[in-house]
């Protein structure tokens, strides 16, 4: 998927190849960076104010009398999907506001293209996917939607029960069915395109700390009680709610009612915990758990009979135990995972470290994107890029081939202050530049060069 976005902020234009396997946005601080990431976690989870698709209306219209059909998904993906997908994207901009807890007009000028971009990437998804769906539209009706894995062919069977209220397809209602069943289908379609999306925002540290405190439920209704006393009877409590409901942005809300509900995630076990426990072994020094009472907890390696709160626990815990956790209780394959500066409170040798995690999740796809400012996380990609097609360093270095990435898989955008654009980056099989890092270390090095060299001098 390739993705437009015009005036969104400090942003005059961005373009985002999402069909890249690892996205890196980079540049000086307020340029927009965190936006477009928030932008793009808000149209990846848009599902609530979706278009409705002629086509599918239409497709569906002889399920009642044939009461079988089978609609080709990718046909109907790609036939006027440049009309459905724009809608969807002034649907989503008419909305964003939500995402950033903000006013709308200060949205006013959004503009949001998307473009499906890599068909047979899509059309891979949609052969390994299976569906199975069962919708009640009444009592005794219901719609069975299902596809089997390798096809392209989305199944809707009409089912009716024993029921002697109802005795033929007629009574039930054709638009309500009609307008409910297209409605689910496009949300199946669209689920294709925009995959189950993961973020590490830039305020995790404070979310792992004082996830309780800030908890939304408990704020909306605690804010509620003690505020009731005090309105009067014109005041809508209704209001109330969503106003103390929508006051931060979407990926702080949902970081939150994921922090909330860590007893109920704690029974899930993913089958990608290695990366789990890889982030503990070679970062954390010590273990990330959940308390049954839903409580994160740091459990050192050197003291393995103790068992920290994480506001007590290092920096380091604080930055990477939500990641830990997504890996180890959530995280699914084809998962689209944002973070927001991954080198946060990591010395330089774990910057290396993450970035090599990072290749890693991107081979076992996951589709990522990381904003940063780590020159380290930077050239170590660099480096892993250069090693793939060279496996005399690769075993010079003692690294592996599932740390190694192709260019091509790469996309790096730089954010400008000056000229409030981005510029999408050329990745090669050296890797990419970004002059405004490299600026100020060969900065540093003329001047730690002078200064040595005019102090032997002395």
């Amino acid at each position: 998927m390739k993705v437009d976005i015009t005036d969104l902020g400090f942003v005059k234009h961005a373009h985002l190849d999402l069909d890249k396997d690892l996205t890196i946005l980079c540049g000086p601080n307020n340029t927009g960076k965190t936006y477009v990431a928030y932008a793009i976690y808000g149209l990846m989870k848009f599902r609530s104010h979706l278009p409705k698709s002629k086509k599918i209306s239409n497709e569906l219209k002889s399920l009642l009398e044939k009461g079988q059909i089978e609609l080709d998904i990718l046909d109907l993906l790609l036939k006027n999907n440049e009309t459905y997908l724009n809608a969807i994207g002034d649907s989503y901009v008419s909305q964003i506001h939500k995402v950033f807890a903000s006013d709308e007009k200060a949205f006013s000028k959004t503009k949001i293209g998307i473009e499906i971009g890599n068909i047979e990437d899509l059309k891979r998804k949609i052969l390994a996917e299976e569906i199975s769906q069962e919708i009640g539209i009444r009592n005794s009706v219901s719609v069975k939607i299902f596809k089997k894995s390798e096809s392209q062919k989305i199944t809707c069977l009409l089912i009716e029960k024993d029921d002697k209220e109802v005795s033929d397809k007629q009574a039930v209602p054709t638009s309500i069915l009609l307008d409910f069943l297209a409605d689910r289908i496009f949300s199946i379609l669209i689920d294709f395109i925009f995959p189950k999306t993961y973020i590490a925002p830039a305020e995790r540290i404070a979310i792992n700390i004082f996830s309780k405190e800030l908890s939304l439920k408990r704020n909306v209704l605690v804010d509620k009680l003690l505020e009731l006393k005090e309105v009067g009877k014109d005041d809508d409590p209704f209001d109330l709610v969503k106003r103390r409901a929508t006051r931060y942005p979407l990926p702080i809300r949902d970081s939150l009612e994921t922090s909330e509900d860590l007893i109920n995630f704690k029974k899930n076990t993913s089958d990608f915990a290695h990366f789990a426990d890889e982030i503990e072994k070679e970062i954390l020094k010590g273990q990330v758990l959940i308390s049954k009472d839903g409580e994160v907890q740091y459990k050192p390696d050197k003291a393995k009979s103790l068992k920290l709160p994480i506001h007590l626990s290092a920096s380091v815990v604080k930055s990477l135990s939500n990641l830990v956790i997504y890996f180890r209780h959530l995280a699914a394959k084809g998962d689209f995972i944002i973070i927001d500066e991954p080198e946060l409170n990591l010395h330089p040798d774990n910057q290396v470290v993450i970035a090599k995690v990072i290749i890693k999740i991107v081979n076992r796809g996951f589709k990522v994107l990381i904003s940063t400012h780590s020159d380290y996380i930077i050239r170590e990609i660099n480096n892993l890029i250069m090693m793939n097609n060279n496996p005399h360093f690769i075993n010079k270095y003692n690294y592996s081939n599932e740390i190694t990435i192709n260019h091509e898989r790469v996309g790096a955008i730089l954010f400008h202050y000056e000229k409030r654009k981005c510029t999408n980056l050329e990745v090669t099989k050296t890797g990419f530049e970004v002059e405004t890092i490299d600026k100020v270390i060969n900065d540093l090095n003329n001047r730690a060069e002078d200064l040595f060299f005019n102090l032997e001098s002395q």
